[in-house]
């Protein structure tokens, strides 16, 4: 029998190698326990949790329930994984989106991409949450040391957890951020240069799902890239727009208009 395994990590500039989770698959061997790490000010709160592991992997199976008033959207879990001398070894972290309605529980399983069942004591907590008018992160420094007491059975210690306001953005709010965008495009010598002596400012139009903002001095049309590229055929090389997901953080929201080239074929 062949079994194909396709392992996915991430590793970020300066910081540690995370390995992402994966949802699927049945597990092979017998669970172990999993310590449960929840913070007071969080409101989600992991109530079970186990571990087995199964060629290569392992799975976490775990139970969650939502404390709180208001639907939770998305979180992310964090597992400390110590060795048999209490030695801090590997962290991994998962993010899920799901819905959690108040009051509400999950049963749910995540896959690592290697066997930590058997490596020692294996704790679980929730790093981050995300609901329908705010979003709560754990100091990730304070919730290692207290874990670290935890498993050391030291003194109990407080994680700080922070929150801000999780903004809602509409389709009117997409229209003009995009406005905005452009405008400062347009308004900046330097980063309008490649659009000078263009009559039409074309946007692709897979990036814009709203209604085209009228400008002062410039026409906007959105093409497909194949009318796109057809143009260019026509003309040698044109510039074009495309409007890039937002990127809300809480109550901070972040906009890119990225300027394209296509060219002759």
């Amino acid at each position: 029998m062949s079994y194909l395994l396709l392992l996915l990590v991430l590793v970020l500039p300066g910081a540690e190698s995370y390995s992402l989770f994966c949802a699927s698959g049945p597990p092979q061997s017998a669970k172990s326990a999993v310590i449960t790490f929840n913070t007071s000010d969080l409101p989600l709160r992991l109530n079970t949790a186990t571990i087995e592991d199964s060629l290569f992997v392992s799975w976490l199976d775990y139970s969650i329930s939502n404390d709180s008033a208001e639907e939770i959207r998305e979180f992310n879990l964090r597992v400390f994984v110590f060795n048999s001398t209490g030695e801090l070894v590997t962290v991994k972290e998962s993010f899920r989106a799901t819905n959690i309605a108040p009051a509400a529980k999950l049963r749910d399983r995540a896959r690592i991409d290697e066997e930590v069942g058997k490596q020692g004591t294996i704790v679980v907590a929730v790093s981050k949450v995300v609901g329908t008018s705010r979003v709560w992160q754990v100091d990730t420094a304070g919730l290692e040391a207290a874990i670290r007491k935890r498993v050391e059975r030291g003194p109990e210690s407080t994680v700080k957890v922070t929150f801000e306001p999780n903004l809602i953005i509409t389709e009117g709010d997409k229209a003009k951020i995009f406005e905005l965008s452009l405008l400062d495009i347009l308004n900046d010598k330097e980063k309008s240069k490649r659009l000078l002596g263009m009559p039409q400012l074309i946007v692709i139009s897979d990036s814009v799902d709203f209604p085209l903002p009228r400008l002062p001095k410039k026409e906007l049309v959105a093409l497909t890239y194949p009318d796109i590229q057809a143009a260019a055929d026509q003309v040698e090389r044109i510039v074009y727009l495309k409007y890039e997901p937002l990127n809300v953080k809480g109550s901070r929201v972040v906009a890119r208009i990225a300027l394209r080239d296509a060219v002759t074929r």
